[in-house]
């Protein structure tokens, strides 16, 4: 679970990492074709959008842990799946 600012800790990143390595290999970035990534501080959300664009939050999110490219391209995955939860 990440702290109440969104970091991520040490472990969580490392798990995140481990678990990457078995599901991005051979991972190229579509901008800058650098195979190398970082993972993220910080766990991400998205946020359902409702009737005319609105912000329809209802308590469901879909927490996300991201992958950065050096060049700054954000790779997202279900942080769930990574056995991040908050």
């Amino acid at each position: 679970m990440p702290s109440p600012d969104g970091m991520l800790s040490t472990e969580e990143r490392q798990r995140i990492a481990d678990a990457m390595q078995t599901r991005f290999t051979n991972a190229i970035c579509p901008w800058c074709s650098s195979p190398n990534w970082e993972v993220g501080l910080v766990m991400a959300t998205t946020t359902p959008v409702g009737p005319g664009g609105t912000t329809n939050l209802n308590g469901k999110i879909m927490p996300q842990v991201t992958l950065v490219s050096p060049c700054g391209y954000i790779a997202s995955f279900s942080a769930a799946m990574m056995g991040i939860t908050i």
